[in-house]
């Protein structure tokens, strides 16, 4: 947990620190987190990663607000899955008790990431939202750049405990 809140939190609130004066001093600059959609939609088992990504939404979100007049912006990019190693090449925690539920867990994101589009949506997306007024928030396929973020906004979150079970395969006891 600590590890993901270092490199997912801590590490873009450092470089924040570091050239958020000398943006404020020349009156112009845009900051870019790139956070995740798990900030919203909490993957299960990757509990620090998806805390970690809210963490840093909810730093973005405030921090935006204080930066009003300022002529800094910040832009809180929440890619989806993305076509990359990410899945590959990330530490897996003992499975104990849940090892059906964490299997039925990595085939969803496994496929999930391998039908997802490659990682210059995102470069695309971050160019773009350089220079847009009100930055979008979402990247990704339809699925994850449209309708989960509109489920996000109406459901109760209890629906959405409800709808991300039955997406993952997680049997409800």
């Amino acid at each position: 947990m600590r590890e993901q809140f270092e490199m997912h939190y801590f590490g873009p609130l450092e470089l924040t620190r570091r050239i958020l004066p000398r943006m404020r001093t020349r009156g112009a600059g845009v900051i870019v987190n790139v956070t995740s959609l798990a900030a919203r939609f909490p993957v299960p088992f990757m509990s620090g990663y998806s805390a970690a990504k809210a963490a840093l939404g909810g730093f973005s979100a405030a921090l935006a607000l204080e930066l009003t007049g300022t002529g800094v912006s910040v832009v809180d990019l929440q890619p989806g899955d993305i076509h990359t190693e990410f899945h590959g090449v990330m530490r897996r925690i003992e499975p104990g008790d849940y090892g059906a539920a964490m299997a039925r867990v990595e085939k969803v994101l496994e496929r999930d990431c391998s039908a997802g589009p490659p990682p210059a949506l995102v470069a695309r997306a971050i160019l773009r939202e350089l220079n847009r007024p009100t930055p979008r928030r979402t990247v990704g396929g339809f699925l994850q750049s449209k309708a989960a973020p509109l489920a996000a906004r109406v459901l109760p979150w209890r629906a959405m405990l409800w709808l991300l079970r039955r997406y993952f395969g997680i049997d409800q006891h």
